[in-house]
């Protein structure tokens, strides 16, 4: 009986997220913004691999860390429910934020997709040629500082090791940029990512040979670094970036269609050479790399509902932000993920073969505040959506708005990570640091041209 009524309810409550998502968004969810989003993210996460769990699906039953993170079928149920909530809550808060608004200070018809039409005016009066040596130099910084960095990284000289395990601690042993400083900041993947963004969205304003080869440039240098901290994520959030604002500008289909090919290729090509050991049969890479995608992420979410706080202390505000739990108790705590990860493997933690629990944002919600994080943590994410939606809505669309609002779409959400973001969002802001590095020096040059 539960193999037909589970289904069926979770597919009409997948109806009533798609209606929901809909009329947050104010237009068909075939032109995706901001605010239909965390559904396109989220979505292929939650709506069909949340069933599968929850009936205990034969891929399932065979492994016995899914038996530990999944747990009972009270759990995995209770989970289904609260992952559905994360996004049906998701779109119920950007309604009540819409709802705030004026309808005589913005008409509802505005609140439709951020479509650019190419050309776009750059931003502070700056000129094209100022920006584009100012892209130049960053470009060439990081391009220097990275290959300087990559001599001795033992990520790349462990790419060709058969064990997956040598490489993972090889990753965990390693990073380009290990100090919190601005330069840290300035070139890091975040701020790179950023970068990328604006010169993708300000060479196709220029529409030239030389711009294009710059555009490539923007693409390849992030991408480089991905491989260089052997990360798969993060190649997928680049692509993902790069698809939906060539959307944004509105590229053709055919760009579309190509860039997520690239997309699903990156993903396969750094899965094989991160997370598979060599001599895998091609069937057992394809089959990891879907439970990987579809099936990892959540996973997380499963395993917290049974620690948190049965096992583990609710964290509160104990590990982010970490100044103010020690002003205020005198004690911090890490996040979740590595509590969780502690927990399940102390022993991989304690010999670096294991890092960073990640799972999607309702953990964080769920380990540090219970109950209340999971009930009003989806709301207070969809109030602030459509406030920073509204926010670039009403006002001229230019290079460096279209830029930032494209990465806030797709990397800047969090919502595949974290939950911090949305209620102390040092981290997010701090990826602007590279791209406010690069319009200092584009106004700097400017300024040098009006003088003359």
């Amino acid at each position: 009986m539960i193999e037909i009524f589970l289904p069926t309810i979770s597919f009409v409550s997948s109806i009533l997220i798609f209606r929901l998502y809909r009329k947050a968004s104010g237009q068909t969810l075939l032109k995706p913004n901001i605010l239909s989003m965390p559904l396109y993210m989220l979505g292929p996460l939650i709506l069909a691999p949340s069933v599968l769990i929850s009936l205990n699906a034969a891929m399932f039953k065979d492994d016995i860390t899914d038996v530990i993170f999944y747990g009972s079928f009270l759990n995995r149920i209770t989970a289904q429910f609260l992952l559905y909530w994360l996004l049906a809550g998701i779109a119920l808060g950007i309604l009540i934020g819409n709802s705030t608004v004026n309808p005589k200070r913005l008409p509802r018809s505005q609140f439709v997709p951020l479509k650019a039409s190419l050309p776009l005016k750059l931003c502070f009066n700056l000129r094209s040629s100022s920006t584009l040596l100012a892209i130049i130099i960053y470009l060439s910084i990081c391009t220097i500082y990275y290959a300087i960095s990559s001599a001795s990284n033992p990520v790349l000289l462990g790419i060709g090791s058969s064990s997956t395990l040598e490489r993972l601690v090889l990753r965990q042993d390693f990073s380009l940029l290990d100090q919190f400083n601005i330069l840290h900041r300035a070139l890091s993947f975040e701020s790179l990512l950023l970068v990328s963004i604006f010169v993708n969205v300000f060479t196709k304003s220029m529409n030239s040979p030389a711009s294009t080869l710059i555009n490539c440039w923007g693409l390849l240098l992030p991408a480089f670094v991905c491989v260089a901290n052997g990360s798969t994520g993060s190649i997928a959030t680049l692509f993902l970036t790069r698809i939906y604002t060539d959307y944004a500008i509105g590229r053709s289909f055919r760009n579309f269609f190509l860039a997520s090919f690239l997309f699903v290729t990156s993903i396969i090509i750094g899965f094989v050479i991160f997370k598979v050991d060599s001599g895998s049969e091609l069937s057992f890479v394809l089959e990891s790399l879907a439970r990987r995608v579809l099936f990892d992420q959540v996973k997380g979410f499963y395993y917290s509902l049974q620690l948190f706080p049965a096992k583990l202390s609710h964290i509160g505000i104990t590990s982010s932000p970490a100044w103010l739990s020690n002003l205020l108790f005198g004690i911090s705590t890490h996040d979740y993920g590595i509590q969780l990860m502690t927990y399940f493997n102390p022993k991989g933690v304690l010999d670096k073969t294991a890092g960073h629990f990640t799972s999607v944002a309702i953990t964080e919600m769920w380990a540090n505040f219970g109950l209340p994080g999971v009930v009003f943590g989806p709301l207070w994410t969809g109030f602030l959506l459509s406030k920073i939606h509204l926010a670039f809505s009403l006002r001229p669309q230019t290079i460096l708005s279209t830029s930032i609002y494209c990465y806030l779409s797709s990397a800047g959400l969090g919502l595949w990570s974290d939950f911090l973001r949305y209620y102390y969002p040092v981290n997010l802001l701090l990826s602007f640091v590279g791209l406010l590095s690069l319009l200092v020096l584009s106004c700097f040059f400017t300024l040098i041209l009006v003088k003359r």
